[in-house]
């Protein structure tokens, strides 16, 4: 997860990623999140945003934002797999 102010409205959101495949037998793998993101709209309150045919598989282990040419894009790290850059265009 990392926090940061993805539709440039001032308030803190948060970029999801998940997936665990370690977990113990009787509990199974946990794996139905591609990245997720919750919009901040102030007083505790969060909506869900979906994002276009963003689907990042396998399991996430670190998210971080960086700046190229003056635009946020987000790094993000998968277990064993290559690195993914998002782009996320809020409207």
């Amino acid at each position: 997860m990392v926090s940061s102010d993805i539709n440039k409205d001032g308030l803190p959101d948060l970029l999801l990623g998940g997936n665990f495949y370690e977990n113990n037998v009787q509990l199974g793998r946990s794996d139905g999140d591609f990245c997720s993101v919750l919009i901040n709209r102030g007083k505790g309150e969060f909506d869900f945003a979906p994002h276009e045919g963003l689907q990042i598989k396998g399991q996430v282990r670190k998210i971080l934002p960086i700046s190229i040419n003056h635009k946020i894009l987000y790094l993000i790290a998968r277990n064993n797999e290559i690195v993914n850059i998002v782009n996320w265009n809020s409207k």
